[in-house]
């Protein structure tokens, strides 16, 4: 079985540190070293936010079950949890 790329993203300058797909499967979330998340709109295939706020790499990020929250963690310690504002459809 061959795999076929589906979309291909380069919005860090540094490494991918975890991802989660949205429950609707039309978004990922991102952490990286540098202390961003960054949510992509898989259908429009681009960036639509940026979250910041956290003081060292962002190492966890997770939707919760109904994709309604948004939780993440970093080395700073902290773990930050967001309304996603992303529709279910």
């Amino acid at each position: 079985a061959q795999r076929k790329l589906l979309q291909h993203y380069r919005i860090f300058n540094g490494a991918v540190k975890c991802l989660d797909f949205h429950p609707s499967g039309n978004f990922l979330v991102t952490g990286d070293e540098r202390q961003l998340a960054k949510i992509l709109d898989l259908q429009k295939m681009r960036e639509t936010f940026t979250i910041t706020g956290h003081d060292g790499a962002v190492t966890a990020v997770k939707f919760n079950q109904d994709g309604k929250y948004l939780v993440t963690g970093s080395k700073d310690g902290k773990i930050m949890v967001y309304e996603s504002n992303l529709s279910s459809n």
